[in-house]
């Protein structure tokens, strides 16, 4: 991946790596930077200080737990809007 990617090409990169990941760093946050994982931290504000550290705000990077995640149910009357009473 190319400097200058956007969060979506990050998600994706993430994305595709993510069942590896899964494997090595469960559990973990990842900071992921032009494609690549940059290094794994144990909770969220770790990983947002190094990053901001590292590459500022003016900077596109990720920061994304390594967890499975677990479907929730939704209420499809919720969803749509919908109420009785």
């Amino acid at each position: 991946m190319v400097t200058g990617s956007t969060l979506k090409d990050e998600q994706a990169a993430f994305d595709a790596q993510f069942d590896e990941l899964l494997k090595t760093h469960p559990g973990k946050y990842v900071l992921f930077k032009d494609g690549k994982p940059v290094e794994f931290f144990d909770d969220y504000p770790s990983a947002y200080r190094v990053a901001l550290k590292k590459y500022a705000l003016g900077e596109v990077f990720l920061i994304a737990p390594i967890v499975k995640s677990k479907p929730q149910p939704v209420s499809i009357s919720w969803e749509a809007g919908v109420m009785i009473g």
